[in-house]
C-alpha cells in the first residue's frame, strides 16, 4: 500500500511528510485523472489474494468515499473506522478516495478550482491514516465509478424483481422521513435535505448544473426559488428532482459493493448505517452481517468511551507492541458482548453502555489498583535500604569524614556492593504492570493510559 504515497512523491505532490499544496492547486483535470489512474492501477495489484483471520470490508460511507462529501464528515467517519481497525480488526478494506476522480474527463473548465479543492481534501483524508495504511491495518481498494442495478443484482445472485422491490422500499422510506428545501446558490439550484429518523447522518446538499426539465414546468415553484426564497419541497417535487432515486442508489452502491468486496477478500461487511443492513437483509430475509462486527464499530465509543481522546498514533504504537495482549482483549470483548445479548436480540446502545459500566470499567479499575499496589510494595522495599544509606552518607559528610564526591561517597557507604540490588528494585517500579499482562483487558488498560 506504500504505492499510494510513492506515486504522490513521484509526482511531487507529497514531500518531506507534507502535501505540496501549491502544486496540487495548479493541477489540471487531466493531471488529476492521470495521477488517480496510476494509483488505482497499483491498488488492484496490491489487493490481490489478501485474506486475514478477522478482516472487514468497509462501506463506502465509512471509508470517507460515499455519503456526505464535506471534509469534516468524511474525516470523522474515516477516523472512527481507523480506531475500530486498531481496537478490533486484523485488517479493514476501505474504498479508494481516488476512484471518484476517474469520471471527471468531461468536467467543465469553470469548475476546475472545485476539482482541485476536492482533490486536496481527498489527499488530506488519505494522509490522515497513512501510518495505518503503511502497517497494513487499512487496505485501500479501487471503487468502480459506475455499476448498473442489473449488474449488481447478478453479482449478488439476487432475483431482479426482489432487488427492485427493495430499492422501491428505500425510496418510500426517504420520502416519508426526509425534509427537503431548494434554493439558488451561485446561480445553481441547490437542494438541502435532512432527516431526524436515522435515514441521513447529516444535512445533505445536491447541486444541479442545469434546472431539471420537470422543475422547469413548475413555473410557480421555480419562480419562488429564482427570486431568492428557500422553498420546501413536497414528496412529488422530490421525486421530480430524483432525490429519492439518488438516495436509494447511494444505499444500494454502499451496501452491495461493500458486500461484494467482503466476498472477494473473504471478510465481513462492515457498516455503521442500519439502513445498509436492512436493505441487504430485505433481499432474501437472511442475516448477511454478523452482529458483533456491526456492534464493535457502531457502539465502539460507548464500549470504550475514552477512545476518541487518544491519538491514532498512540493506539497504533500499543497495538504494534502488544499483539498478544490485543488478541486476548478482543476475545474477552466478544465474550462480554455475547453475554449482554441473546441470539434473538440486537446489541443496543444501552447494552454497550452497560457493558462498559458493568464489565470493562470495573476491570480497568481493578488493573489500576493492582499496579498501584505493586508499586507501593516495591517503593517500601526500596525505601529502607535507601534511608539507611542516606543516613550514613549525611553523617559522613557532616562530620567531614566523607568527601562530597560521588565516587568517595559510594566507596565509603558500601554503595558499590548494594547498588545492583537497588537498581533491581528501581526497575521493578517500571515493571509493576507485569502482574496484569495476562488479564483480558490489559490491552485496553494500556490504551487508556494514553488518555490521561
Amino acid at each position: 500500500m506504500n504505492s499510494i504515497f510513492e506515486m504522490l512523491k513521484k509526482r511531487d505532490l507529497f514531500k518531506r511528510g507534507q502535501l505540496n499544496t501549491a502544486k496540487i492547486q495548479n493541477l489540471s483535470v487531466k493531471e488529476i485523472i492521470d495521477v488517480s489512474e496510476s494509483i488505482e492501477d497499483n491498488l488492484q495489484d496490491d489487493c490481490k489474494g489478501q485474506t486475514n483471520d478477522l478482516s472487514f470490508a468497509s462501506s463506502l460511507d465509512l471509508s470517507g468515499v460515499g455519503g456526505c462529501r464535506y471534509y469534516d464528515c468524511r474525516q470523522k467517519r474515516l477516523d472512527r473506522l481507523a480506531r475500530f481497525s486498531l481496537m478490533y480488526a486484523d485488517k479493514v478494506y476501505i474504498g479508494s478516495v481516488f476512484s471518484h476522480f476517474l469520471s471527471l474527463k468531461n468536467q467543465k473548465k469553470e469548475e476546475l478550482s472545485q476539482v482541485q479543492y476536492d482533490y486536496l481534501e481527498s489527499l488530506k483524508l488519505i494522509l490522515s491514516v497513512k501510518p495505518l495504511i503503511e502497517k497494513g491495518y487499512l487496505n485501500v481498494y479501487p471503487v468502480p465509478t459506475r455499476m448498473c442495478r442489473n449488474c449488481l443484482s447478478k453479482l449478488l445472485e439476487q432475483d431482479a424483481v426482489v432487488f427492485e422491490k427493495a430499492i422501491d422500499k428505500l425510496k418510500s422510506q426517504f420520502l416519508l422521513n426526509v425534509k427537503a428545501q431548494a434554493e439558488m446558490k451561485r446561480g445553481k439550484l441547490a437542494c438541502l435535505f435532512s432527516s431526524t429518523k436515522g435515514i441521513l447522518d447529516c444535512t445533505r446538499v445536491r447541486v444541479f448544473d442545469d434546472i431539471p426539465e420537470k422543475l422547469q414546468k413548475r413555473t410557480n415553484v421555480l419562480g419562488e426559488i429564482s427570486s431568492g426564497q428557500r422553498v420546501d419541497l413536497t414528496p412529488d417535487l422530490m421525486v421530480d428532482l430524483d432525490l429519492d432515486s439518488s438516495y436509494a442508489s447511494d444505499v444500494v452502491m454502499n451496501s452491495s459493493f461493500g458486500l461484494l468486496v467482503s466476498k472477494l477478500f473473504k471478510s465481513s461487511f462492515l457498516t455503521g448505517d442500519q439502513i445498509h443492513i436492512d436493505f441487504l437483509n430485505s433481499l432474501n430475509n437472511s442475516e448477511y452481517i454478523k452482529r458483533n462486527n456491526e456492534i464493535a464499530d457502531k457502539h465502539l465509543t460507548s464500549i470504550v468511551p475514552f477512545i476518541e481522546d487518544i491519538a491514532l498514533c498512540d493506539i497504533l504504537k500499543i497495538r504494534e507492541a502488544e499483539g498478544d495482549a490485543f488478541v486476548i482483549y478482543r476475545h474477552a470483548l466478544n465474550e462480554a458482548m455475547d453475554h449482554f445479548k441473546n441470539a434473538k436480540e440486537d446489541f443496543t446502545e444501552q447494552n454497550a453502555r452497560n457493558l462498559y459500566l458493568d464489565v470493562i470499567e470495573p476491570s480497568l479499575s481493578k488493573l489500576n489498583r493492582t499496579v498501584t499496589l505493586s508499586r507501593k510494595v516495591f517503593k517500601k522495599q526500596l525505601y529502607r535500604p535507601v534511608l539507611g544509606l542516606v543516613g550514613t552518607i549525611s553523617f559522613g559528610v557532616t562530620t567531614g569524614l566523607i568527601k562530597p564526591e560521588l565516587g568517595a561517597i559510594a566507596t565509603f557507604a558500601g554503595l558499590g556492593s548494594c547498588l545492583p540490588d537497588m537498581i533491581n528494585q528501581i526497575l521493578k517500579l517500571g515493571d509493576a504492570e507485569d502482574a496484569i499482562q495476562n488479564e483480558p483487558f490489559y490491552f485496553l488498560w494500556k490504551v487508556k493510559q494514553k488518555a490521561k
